[in-house]
């Protein structure tokens, strides 16, 4: 995902820039100065799936004398650089690399020509080119990368006459010619990669003031490219209000030939499956177009940690959830992740997160940072939270910025330093963990005086928290207050204007901290993420039956020792556990444990659960809950199918589910019938008030 910058270009290379013949557009106020620019011409062989480039370079004043490198693809040959000398070869994430070097030109000016194979059979996301589409981003090594500078750049391809063309920007031309077409995109504002895109795609464009909204589909479907269209104006306008104006001049939504759900600037790439999910277009959807403000518009800095898959979540992903009443149960899930995912062997700094790869630098990179900015916004208020957002949006647009920037705009915006709350939140690992103690009140003059102790248990040093806190009593309105809190343990004493009857610390999950067992409950995310679950099978099933379940098993765990027959058991062993089958013998465990649900069973012949009765022959389930034992207990998982081949979608679908504490297929696709949480069994920091009685006269 790349970025967006802006300062002054120097005159000097603006006049240069005209002298060339480059247009320019005008610059705004703080884009970098000197970027690269490149003037790109590609052709490109579909059925080879090679590329042939020529670059036309202008490099920046530093970069016009002595020793110049540049990294490429090593798959392909230069043909004309002046006199490029190969230095090394690296592997990376996309393929190999290559480094030259070579003398900078005098002139600024330098042209290099190239082509050849673009081969990442490990790695499509990183560049393909193919009779299907073509693909290519910074990782593919396509173009020219010279000392991780930002670019702008002007780029022609020539395609099928069939086909469109997509990259960041603005298109200038497209020219039908021959049994071709020719497409020119330009950016001048800065970038930090370039993309090109190609492909049979049928283009349905609609105006939205100076932005262009464009949709690009495979198959032409002029409902979804309008469902598209109008979502796009919608989220657009939405997040120019909050934040400031978009900063390209279209968005389009493209149809990718393999499944993705990719955020670039100016353009979301997302595959044939995901564009008609149904819900995508509330919940992704409004996520990838934000991305244009932050990681697209601000661009990360790498050095610095990045900040933006978190500030899009909250304002994108949360918020969305926030307005529709959901927004406690929201910054649960995000909590119960963090719990479940992030041991003391995987967690790390939110500064060093770079990228989301496997389930914890999920929770830390999008879960806390989500919530850090969710408690800067409570301690700061709407007013100022959503300013310094503005500001840091008009400082840092086309430039990158890190979480060193982000404080800095927030506090002077305030008025007050920020550092330690910024300090604690992305350099430490780990969360707070609260215990509420002492709670008493007595009767005071004007109502009763309620005293109570709040102690950080963790381990670590304390964390400066507020503290939100709610008193209820009978016939009253619930008093919400938030406390400062720097030390280990502190005391506090609260006055309400009625008897008082309970107390809650944070009984809407507005801190980033530790959940007891009774907040959290059993959700699949326990046993996702344990570290060595054992998987219990039916012995007497199918071998059908009994090998899919085997696979299920082997593709959740790399502990073969860990997958076990029900016959070769006569207990179930210690730690977490997924009971497989209908004919498993411990499957009458797990229905015990059911029946402490409300509305819940499980029998021979089906399942009833809070969503409604459910078929052994017909419905694909599964459920988790949990053993009662001294570590506060542990999870037991159970899945049932009526077809051996359903539980191939389930082992790749389940892992979606993760906040869930039961989840019902369809038993045939499967798709989704009813998915719920087991209620709160009670959170210890709600306690119940014992009001002492009034003093003697």
């Amino acid at each position: 995902m790349p970025f967006f910058c802006c300062r002054q270009w120097s005159g000097a290379l603006f006049g240069l820039l005209l002298s060339l013949g480059w247009a320019i557009a005008p610059a705004t106020a703080g884009e970098p100065k000197d970027p690269i620019h490149h003037e790109l011409t590609v052709k490109v062989n579909l059925e080879a799936g090679t590329v042939s480039v020529t670059d036309r370079i202008l490099l920046p004043k530093d970069l016009s004398r002595g020793q110049l490198t540049f990294t490429l693809a090593s798959t392909l040959t230069i043909q004309q650089a002046r006199t490029a000398i190969p230095i090394a070869q690296s592997l990376t994430a996309g393929g190999t690399m290559r480094r030259y070097g070579l003398a900078a030109p005098s002139g600024r000016e330098l042209t290099i020509s190239y082509g050849g194979p673009i081969v990442h059979p490990s790695n499509p996301d990183a560049g393909v080119i193919s009779p299907e589409g073509v693909f290519l981003s910074g990782l593919t090594g396509w173009y020219p990368q010279i000392d991780n500078r930002l670019v702008t750049f002007r780029v022609t391809m020539e395609v099928p006459s069939d086909w469109e063309v997509m990259s960041q920007g603005k298109r200038i031309s497209k020219l039908n010619k021959d049994n071709h077409r020719q497409v020119m995109w330009q950016s001048f504002r800065t970038q930090d990669e370039i993309y090109l895109l190609a492909g049979p795609w049928t283009e349905t464009i609609r105006g939205a003031g100076i932005t262009t909204s464009q949709v690009l589909l495979r198959t032409p479907d002029p409902e979804l490219a309008d469902r598209y269209l109008t979502a796009t104006a919608r989220y657009l306008s939405r997040y120019e209000k909050l934040i400031g104006p978009y900063p390209y001049p279209k968005f389009a939504l493209v149809e990718n030939f393999w499944e993705t759900g990719y955020g670039m600037p100016s353009f979301t790439l997302l595959g044939s499956k995901v564009i008609r999910l149904p819900f995508i277009i509330d919940t992704s959807y409004p996520h990838e177009i934000l991305h244009n403000w932050w990681g697209n518009g601000v661009f990360v800095d790498p050095e610095d940690g990045n900040w933006s898959e978190g500030l899009t979540v909250y304002l994108a992903d949360y918020m969305l959830a926030e307005e529709a009443g959901n927004g406690t149960e929201y910054r649960r899930d995000q909590l119960a992740a963090y719990a479940a995912f992030v041991a003391d062997g995987t967690d790390f700094p939110l500064r060093t997160f770079r990228a989301r790869h496997n389930r914890a630098s999920q929770a830390v990179g999008y879960g806390k940072s989500m919530m850090m900015f969710h408690m800067l916004r409570r301690q700061l208020g709407d007013a100022i939270f959503f300013d310094a957002l503005k500001e840091f949006y008009l400082t840092y647009r086309f430039r990158r910025a890190g979480f060193a920037e982000l404080e800095e705009v927030f506090s002077r915006v305030a008025g007050q330093s920020l550092a330690p709350i910024f300090i604690q939140w992305i350099n430490r690992t780990g969360a707070p963990s609260l215990a509420l103690e002492d709670v008493a009140a007595k009767p005071v003059k004007d109502g009763h005086e309620v005293s109570f102790e709040v102690v950080q248990t963790q381990s670590e040093p304390p964390y400066q928290l507020y503290l939100p806190i709610t008193i209820s009593g009978t016939d009253a309105p619930t008093i919400q207050k938030t406390l400062k809190m720097t030390k280990r343990a502190h005391r506090y004493s609260v006055t309400v204007p009625f008897t008082p009857t309970r107390m809650a610390l944070d009984p809407d999950f507005d801190l980033f901290r530790g959940l007891d067992g009774g907040e959290s409950g059993a959700i699949l995310a326990k046993l996702f993420g344990s570290v060595s679950p054992h998987f219990i099978l039916p012995g007497k099933a199918s071998d059908d039956r009994l090998f899919s379940f085997r696979k299920l098993a082997e593709s959740w765990t790399d502990q073969p020792d860990h997958i076990l027959l029900d016959s070769e058991l006569t207990a179930l062993p210690d730690g977490p556990i997924w009971v497989l089958g209908w004919d498993n013998r411990f499957t009458r465990n797990v229905g015990m444990l059911l029946a402490d649900k409300k509305n819940s069973l499980l029998t021979d012949h089906g399942a009833m659960l809070p969503g409604g009765l459910y078929r052994r022959d017909s419905d694909a389930l599964a459920i988790v809950v949990e053993q009662p034992g001294e570590d506060g207990g542990r999870p037991v998982g159970w899945i049932g199918a009526p077809k051996a081949e359903v539980l191939k979608g389930l082992t790749r679908k389940l892992p979606h589910y993760t906040r869930y504490s039961y989840v019902v297929f369809d038993g045939t696709a499967p798709t989704i019938r009813s998915k719920g949480v087991w209620p709160s069994t009670g959170s210890a920091l709600s306690r119940a008030i014992k009001v002492a009685a009034p003093a003697a006269p």
